[in-house]
């Protein structure tokens, strides 16, 4: 997984987030044995995102198999979400993170 995360981190991908059910996955078939994980995710490019910047994902109902659907709709929110910021904490062994954050940063900025 680790790698997978880093991977995601070298490529400048955005996790879209989701509206739906909290996991895409899940195996078992008691609550004793039920076993359950947020696997598949829609990610983008930051230009990607730009591009479509309404865009969201939904964890869809799931069907016969043991994964949901993760649908993608660019054409706007179903609900309003305020904007969020994730951390990853891959940035933070980036040489030079403080600086990116002190230049960027603006506590002013509407949320």
């Amino acid at each position: 997984m680790g790698d997978f995360c880093n991977w995601i981190f070298c490529n400048g991908l955005i996790d879209l987030g989701y509206e739906g059910v909290p996991f895409t996955w899940s195996t078992g078939r008691t609550l004793d044995t039920l076993k359950s994980a947020r696997l598949d995710r829609a990610l983008c490019s930051a230009s990607w995102r730009s591009r479509f910047d309404n865009a969201f994902a939904t964890h869809a109902a799931k069907l016969n198999y043991d994964h949901v659907p993760v649908v993608v709709n660019t054409v706007g929110l179903s609900t309003p979400h305020p904007p969020y910021f994730k951390n990853q904490i891959a940035w933070l062994t980036y040489d030079g993170f403080e600086n990116v954050i002190k230049r960027n940063w603006n506590p002013l900025a509407p949320i």
